[in-house]
C-alpha cells in the first residue's frame, strides 16, 4: 500500500499502524504529496493507495487522474475533510473504492483498507485461475490440434518424415505398434441446434476431449476429426467381425462412444480390416469409409466391418425416367409417381452404391421435379429463399436410404391437400400461365378467356386468393425461367428472350434488371463464376 499524506504526523501514524496490523499488507511506502506519490506509483505499482485530497504541489484528485492516465489499477481510498459535492464527483470519476472524512478514525480506515486487501486478493486469485486455465486450455488444444493433424497425415501420407518423427513422442501420440493397425471411421450427425452442422472449432474441441479421454486412454490409439462430420480412430492391433478377432473390444468402444456423445448426435461406424504396415493405413481408412457408407442401406445398425462388405455397383437413372415422373405429376397421377420412387429405392438398395452423395443427388433431382410441378400447380410459392440449398443441407444429414425415400415422398403430400373449388381454379390458372407465358400474344385477357372469367374479375380473384396481382406472378414465373435459361452459357441472349415470349432482347434486358437488380449478362457472369 502507498500512503500519500502531506501532514507528517498523520502519515507517520498511518504507516506505523498498518505495519503493525495483520490484515494482509506485505509492504507499505509513503509520499508527502501527489507529485512524489505519482513517481513512486510509476515504479512500484502499489495495489492499494490511501490518499489525502488536499495537498500542496498536486492534490489527491489531480494525482488520481494522472495515476489512472498512466494505467494505474490500484484500489483508491481518499482521506478528506471536505465532503462537498464536487469532490464526490471527482472521486467517482477516478474510480475510487472508498473515501473517509477527517478527522480520521483508525478503525474506520483499517476496515476500508481491509476491504481493499480482500478485493485485491480475490482479483489476483481470479487472474491466476484464468492464466492457469488458459495455459491448460492452450496445452490441451495444441495437443488436440497436433493429434488430429497426425491422424490426417496418417490416412493420407503415413511415410512422411514428420509422421515418423512425431510417432516417437509416445507421451503426445500414444499410438504404439502391435503387429498391425485397425482404422475406424465414425460419421456423426448433429440432430439439434446444440451441435449445428457447421460445428465450430470450440465445439469440436469439447467433443474431442469427451471422446479421447475415456475411449483411447486404455486402447493406446489416436483419433481426430477430418471434418465436422467424420471422426477417425486409429488403433494398434487387429480387430475383425468375429469375437475371436476382437469384435467384443470394438463393440465396447462403440458403446463407450454412444455414452459419451450427446443423445442428439447419431453416429455410424465403419471398421477396416487390419493392416500390418504404417504405409497401409490409407488403404484401411478407405475400407473403413466404405464400411461406414454401407450402413446407409442397413437401417437399424450403427457399425459394420469391412471384411463383410459385398458387391457394390454404380446407381444410375435414365433421362426418360425423370421425364416419366414429371409426366405422372403433370397428369396428377400421384400413385404412379409414388410407385416410381419406391421402385427407385429398391434399385438403389440392390446396387449398394457406396458413393452416397451420388445416390442422394438422384433423389434430389426427383425432389426438384416435385417442387417445380407444385409451383406450376399453385401448390407452393416460387422459391425466393434458396430452398434448394436448404434442402441439400437436409439431404446431407440423412443417415439411411429409408429416411431419404420417406423425406422425398413427404413432398408429394403437396398434391393431395388440394381440395376446394377455389384451390382447383387457382391451380388451373397457374398451370395455364406456366404452360403458355412464352406464347405469342399471351396476355391476362387470354388467361381470362380460357378460365371463363372477365379480365377484371380474374385480376380481383387472383389477388384475393394469392395475395399478389396476376401480373406480379407472371413476372415472377418469367424471371425464374430466365435465370434457368441464362445459366446455359451456350444460349444467346436473344434466344433466351424469345423463349420467354419477348420479341425484343433489349426489352427483356430492361425487364430482367428491373426484377433482379442486375442485367442478364451480369447474372450469367455470376453463374459462370
Amino acid at each position: 500500500m502507498l500512503i500519500i499524506e502531506d501532514e507528517f504526523r498523520t502519515r507517520e501514524v498511518l504507516e506505523r499502524h498498518f505495519k503493525a496490523s495483520k490484515i494482509g499488507l506485505t509492504d507499505i511506502r509513503t509520499a508527502p504529496n501527489g507529485l512524489s506519490g505519482l513517481d513512486i506509483a510509476k515504479e512500484w505499482k502499489p495495489d492499494i493507495l490511501l490518499c489525502d485530497v488536499r495537498m500542496p504541489r498536486m492534490d489527491g484528485i489531480q494525482f488520481a487522474s494522472s495515476y489512472r492516465e498512466i494505467g494505474g489499477k490500484g484500489q483508491l481510498i481518499f482521506l478528506s475533510g471536505y465532503s462537498d459535492k464536487e469532490y464526490l464527483k471527482s472521486a467517482i470519476k477516478t474510480r475510487a473504492l472508498n473515501y473517509i472524512e477527517k478527522p480520521i478514525n483508525l478503525k474506520e480506515v483499517q476496515d476500508a483498507v481491509l476491504a481493499a486487501v480482500r478485493l485485491v486478493t480475490a482479483e489476483e486469485e481470479k487472474r491466476k485461475m484464468s492464466v492457469d486455465w488458459q495455459q491448460h486450455h492452450d496445452t490441451h488444444w495444441s495437443l488436440a490440434v497436433l493429434r488430429q493433424e497426425m491422424v490426417r497425415k496418417l490416412i493420407v501420407e503415413p511415410d512422411s518424415q514428420h509422421v515418423q518423427l512425431a510417432l516417437k513422442s509416445k507421451d503426445t501420440f500414444l499410438l504404439r505398434y502391435n503387429n498391425s493397425f485397425t482404422v475406424i471411421t465414425a460419421a456423426l450427425y448433429w440432430g439439434s441446434s446444440k451441435y449445428p452442422e457447421d460445428i465450430s472449432k470450440m465445439q469440436q474441441e469439447v467433443l474431442y476431449q469427451l471422446i479421447t479421454r475415456p475411449l483411447l486412454a486404455q486402447h493406446e490409439g489416436i483419433c481426430g476429426f477430418t471434418s465436422s462430420q467424420w471422426l477417425v480412430i486409429i488403433l494398434p492391433g487387429a480387430f475383425g467381425s468375429s469375437f475371436q478377432e476382437g469384435r467384443e473390444k470394438i463393440e465396447d468402444m462403440i458403446t463407450e462412444l454412444s455414452e459419451v456423445l450427446d443423445p442428439t448426435i447419431s453416429f455410424q461406424v465403419g471398421i477396416s480390416e487390419p493392416v500390418r504396415l504404417l504405409s497401409d493405413i490409407p488403404l484401411a481408412y478407405q475400407q473403413a469409409m466404405k464400411a461406414c457408407n454401407s450402413l446407409f442401406y442397413n437401417e437399424g445398425k450403427n457399425f459394420f466391418f469391412a471384411d463383410l462388405l459385398g458387391q457394390s455397383v454404380t446407381f444410375s437413372i435414365e433421362r426418360h425416367e425423370l421425364q416419366q415422373f414429371r409426366e405422372d405429376l403433370r397428369k396428377e397421377n400421384i400413385d404412379a409417381a409414388k410407385k416410381q420412387l419406391v421402385q427407385l429405392t429398391e434399385r438403389a438398395r440392390r446396387s449398394c452404391d457406396l458413393n452416397i452423395s451420388h445416390v442422394k443427388d438422384v433423389y434430389f433431382q426427383y425432389l426438384m421435379i416435385i417442387l417445380e410441378m407444385a409451383i406450376q400447380y399453385g401448390l407452393k410459392e416460387i422459391d425466393r429463399d434458396g430452398e434448394r440449398r436448404y434442402i441439400w443441407k437436409e439431404f446431407d444429414g440423412i443417415m439411411n436410404l429409408q429416411i431419404l425415400e420417406s423425406y422425398v415422398l413427404s413432398f408429394l403430400e403437396l398434391f393431395q391437400d388440394s381440395s376446394g373449388e377455389d384451390h382447383v381454379k387457382i391451380r388451373e390458372i397457374i398451370r395455364y400461365i406456366h404452360n403458355h407465358f412464352s406464347d405469342k400474344g399471351f396476355t391476362i385477357k387470354t388467361i381470362a378467356e380460357y378460365i371463363g372469367f372477365n379480365e377484371t374479375y380474374l385480376s380481383v380473384y387472383f389477388k384475393k386468393q394469392r395475395g399478389q396481382t396476376i401480373k406480379e406472378y407472371i413476372n415472377e414465373v418469367r424471371t425464374e425461367q430466365a435465370k434457368i435459361l441464362l445459366s446455359n452459357v451456350d444460349m444467346k441472349l436473344h434466344e433466351v428472350a424469345v423463349n420467354l415470349g419477348f420479341t425484343d432482347a433489349n426489352y427483356f434486358a430492361t425487364f430482367f434488371k428491373k426484377t433482379t437488380g442486375c442485367t442478364p449478362t451480369e447474372f450469367r457472369e455470376k453463374c459462370v463464376r
